[in-house]
């Protein structure tokens, strides 16, 4: 009996553990019409589509029909009421999210981190700069958008091309989405 207990929870924790799985869906580039359907790649990789790991500011960034676009990138020294800490300055990042997938999406700017040149990956924090413009957090029904910015630290003689957005994949993955800031 003790035994058919222990292979029972083994075989229901290894049930539990394959649902955790990978994820196989990945990120890819899409037509700036947002088409969400799978691209077509000319080369010769025979109708598989490689994983794209790495994108720029601009792209429309697919992944599960959840399409995500750094639409403009800004610099700021602050204002009257917030500045930045010495040799910073405050990159607003601003980001269109749409949901062209049959299920509610989540969004949150805490999904969102600022690697600079210096190796440093910084999160965004509450801030006054840009404040009436800042995404907030919420959930998208299919066919919902949303827009707005986040705003983040950098040092001040980072261009934007040193500066790389990563986007939280999947919390249960390390795996991020990298946007290369740079025009």
């Amino acid at each position: 009996m003790r035994k058919s207990i222990v292979l029972l929870l083994v075989g229901l924790l290894a049930l539990v553990l394959s649902a955790c799985g990978e994820d196989d869906s990945e990120a890819k580039k899409v037509d700036s019409d947002n088409d969400a359907e799978q691209q077509e790649d000319s080369d010769d990789n025979n109708g598989e589509e490689e994983e794209q790991k790495e994108f720029s500011a601009g792209d429309n960034i697919e992944k599960d029909g959840v399409i995500t676009t750094v639409t403009n990138v800004e610099r700021s020294n602050g204002t009257e009421f917030e500045d930045p800490d010495d040799g910073n300055d405050f990159a607003i990042v601003n980001i269109k999210i749409e949901n062209e997938s049959d299920d509610e999406v989540s969004y949150n700017p805490f999904d969102y981190s600022l690697k600079n040149s210096k190796g440093q990956i910084k999160d965004s924090g509450m801030s006054m700069v840009d404040q009436d413009n800042q995404l907030d957090s919420g959930k998208l029904v299919p066919d919902g958008k949303v827009e707005g910015s986040v705003v983040f630290q950098a040092p001040e003689d980072d261009d934007n091309g040193d500066l790389t957005l990563l986007i939280e994949d999947d919390w249960l993955s390390e795996d991020k989405i990298k946007v290369n800031l740079g025009e």
